[in-house]
């Protein structure tokens, strides 16, 4: 049993082993050894008195059990104060002790031997004082606490508002994933951390951001994507938010080069516009992140979706204002446009650089026939010309038909797999990603555009809508375009009708007029042309050289007569020029016997003749002498138009579904202001200008037509076109 002063000596020894720890499992450790030791217990513990606590806050001793001395502690709880008692042939003291905040405890002790009344004034102090001390390291540690999650909360703010900073600084997307993982890896003093993301109705991830991860892993990601990955179950709980340590990942030594065990945090991320990722952060090896690093993490990570948010939408604020300022561009280019190359143009270069692209072709046509490239934006590709028949059936390409069929835009992210574009013409396109715009005007189909990358860039929604947009425009300026030349085209062709049936009607008339005349003067010419014939014989007597100047009176009279006679010929051909007696032939025998019969005058006048007949004319029905009719008058309007010398080229050959004679000649050529198949119109000294107007007239009776080329100075080409039946 100690003696007073041994009591306070143990009282001060008790003090300086508890004072000064901030750990309050440190000071019942110490405190427990101090006072059982020196009382010599064979065991002691602190219990705490709640209800159902089967545990001890501290021990010593051997063979310390928290349930069976807890049934010696109640007895005491219940009175309120110390108690002493022998059981089980041991002595036992238990003490209680009051803690601030309404907790308690217990001091218990046993030994062999039973209590003193100083032993138990001794207890009672020392309970008292291991209490207070308790109380002290408690509030030591909770002040301690609050230090280290203040000085930490201000760390993070710090770290917080540097990544504010980054964040706003970025310029991409990438770049604010970057600098997220980069900043948060410095803080918290690691090396490693990577960033998947994607578009979470794919329930695919991309490495979007990457620090301290084997290179290897990096480039095969880029090359190949990750492939399966838990973090798509991560990815899943995006909108949850919850950041996790996981300790399961199978990649982690591809990942890091690391111990396979290390632990490393889950982030997810959600972003606006369907887009969700998950950041992860390898810890050290041996280390878990605590519930404070999870809660740092989960706020930078919530920083960093609004940044990206941020970013996104001013990127598309200012993509819609270049968008609508483009597209309001466009309408005043091809509003107030009836010239179809220019609205189609301004079509294709405005899609090009609104949807990114680097080709932009415009076919024209409603699908049920082969479409028309009508015009081309961007690198010219190999063998391809504007205005070239495109059937895309033929090219084994389903994707233009089906947009026209369906009438709706046809989206192709990579060209190279999608089954329903040919290979052939993907590689020869250099086509990665299109869409196809079916052009629509008032329910009618216009024609496609096919929008081209080269590269693989998949369309988002946003450029779907804009190309929808864009094409909602170009087709009614197209369609207007359209209908303005199909108009011009009617009106020409009326008015080519209308001077046809003039001119028909003024030939008939003429024809009718030279027939009447033609009985009337012909009688008195050839009463003429007699009494010249007589009155030659006469002057033939007579002396010179009054013989000689009559004869050539007499000669100059009749060639005027035999030239009046010619055009009397002509103005009864205009009365019988319909009169034709057809005859299924080779077009090449009228063309043969005319180049025979004007052999010596082409030979006279040192002309080169070509003749490039084919041998295979598909039988054509012609009334030859007619035909010749045609073809001397073609031939001799060459040989008087180049003079002596020059070039006449004689060529026949099949054309389309009929065939051709083609007159080319080396002469001046004809003033384009000219209307040579008007009749009387001639340019020849002494000529009728009937010779062409019934050249024409008879081919067109034949159901051909007679046209012709002229180059001032290089000539000119006259081509008879008749059709096969």
């Amino acid at each position: 049993m100690p003696q007073s002063r041994d009591g306070s000596r143990l009282l001060d020894e008790l003090l300086r082993a508890i004072a000064g720890f901030g750990d309050p499992a440190e000071v019942a450790d110490r405190g427990l050894a101090v006072i059982g030791s020196a009382l010599g217990a064979r065991r002691a513990a602190l219990l705490p008195t709640g209800e159902g606590e089967d545990r001890a806050l501290a021990r010593w001793g051997e063979g310390v059990n928290a349930g069976e001395l807890r049934r010696a502690v109640l007895p005491a709880l219940a009175e309120g104060r110390p108690r002493f008692t022998r059981e089980s042939g041991f002595a036992c003291a238990v003490l209680p002790m009051p803690e601030e905040g309404g907790g308690s405890s217990a001091l218990v002790l046993e030994r062999d031997t039973d209590w003193t009344p100083q032993e138990r004034t001794f207890l009672e102090s020392a309970a008292r004082s291991l209490a207070l001390a308790l109380a002290a390291s408690e509030q030591l540690r909770s002040s301690r606490e609050q230090g280290e999650n203040l000085a930490r909360r201000n760390a993070e703010l710090e770290a917080l508002h540097e990544l504010t900073e980054v964040l706003s600084a970025a310029g991409t997307d990438e770049e604010a994933l970057q600098a997220t993982l980069d900043l948060v890896l410095r803080k918290l003093n690691l090396e490693a951390g990577w960033i998947f993301w994607g578009r979470a109705k794919d329930r695919r991830l991309e490495l979007a951001a990457s620090r301290g991860v084997a290179e290897s892993f990096v480039r095969r990601s880029r090359e190949s994507g990750i492939g399966s990955c838990l973090c798509r179950d991560v990815f899943a709980t995006g909108a949850l938010r919850v950041a996790r340590n996981t300790m399961d990942c199978p990649r982690m030594p591809e990942l890091v080069h690391g111990d396979p065990s290390v632990t490393h945090a889950c982030i997810p991320l959600k972003f606006e516009r369907g887009t969700m990722g998950v950041m992860n952060i390898a810890n050290h090896a041996g280390r878990i992140f605590t519930t404070s690093d999870l809660q740092f993490l989960e706020i930078a990570g919530h920083h960093l979706c609004l940044a990206v948010d941020k970013l996104r939408s001013a990127r598309a604020e200012n993509r819609y204002n270049a968008e609508a300022r483009a597209l309001s561009a466009l309408a005043r280019a091809i509003g107030g446009s009836l010239d179809q190359e220019e609205v189609l143009v301004a079509v294709g270069d405005y899609a090009r650089e609104l949807l990114g692209a680097d080709r932009c072709a415009l076919f024209l046509g409603d699908g049920t026939k082969p479409l028309r490239l009508a015009h081309f934006s961007g690198p010219l590709v190999e063998g391809l010309s504007v205005g070239q028949l495109a059937d895309a059936e033929i090219l084994g390409s389903r994707a233009i038909p089906a947009a026209l069929a369906d009438r709706a835009t046809l989206v192709i992210q990579d060209a190279r797999t999608d089954p329903r574009v040919n290979p052939e013409f993907v590689h020869r396109w250099s086509i990665r990603s299109q869409m196809v715009v079916p052009l629509l005007a008032h329910e009618r189909v216009e024609g496609a555009l096919l929008v081209i990358r080269t590269r693989l860039a998949p369309w988002t929604e946003d450029e779907t809508d804009l190309a929808g947009a864009l094409a909602h425009q170009a087709a009614p300026a197209i369609e207007n375009t359209r209908l303005y030349r199909e108009a011009q085209e009617a009106m020409l062709a009326q008015q080519q009708a209308q001077f046809g049936m003039m001119r028909a009607e003024r030939l008939a008339a003429v024809g009718t007029l030279a027939a009447s005349l033609a009985h009337e003067v012909r009688n008195p010419l050839n009463s003429i042309h007699l009494q010249l014939v007589l009155l030659g014989r006469r002057v033939s007597g007579l002396a010179e050289p009054l013989s000689g100047a009559m004869a050539d009176l007499v000669t100059t009279a009749q060639k005027e007569i035999a030239r009046l006679d010619t055009l009397v010929e002509d103005f009864l051909s205009l009365s019988t020029v319909d009169r034709l007696g057809l005859s299924e032939g080779d077009l090449n025998k009228p063309v043969r016997d005319v180049l025979a019969l004007m052999a010596p005058v082409i030979a006279q006048t040192k002309t080169t003749l070509i003749e490039d007949l084919s041998p295979d004319l598909p039988r054509v029905p012609v009334d030859p002498e007619k035909m010749r009719q045609v073809l001397l008058n073609l031939l001799r309007n060459a040989l008087d138009a180049m003079g002596a010398g020059g070039s006449l080229k004689v060529a026949t050959r099949s054309s389309g579904d009929g065939v051709l004679v083609a007159i080319e000649d080396t002469g001046p050529g004809i003033d384009p202001t000219l209307d040579v198949f008007d009749l009387f119109m001639t340019t020849k000294r002494g000529g009728t200008g009937l010779g062409l107007p019934i050249a024409r007239r008879i081919v067109e009776a034949h159901g051909g037509s007679l046209t012709f080329e002229s180059a001032p100075g290089k000539g000119t080409t006259f081509y008879i076109a008749l059709p096969v039946p």
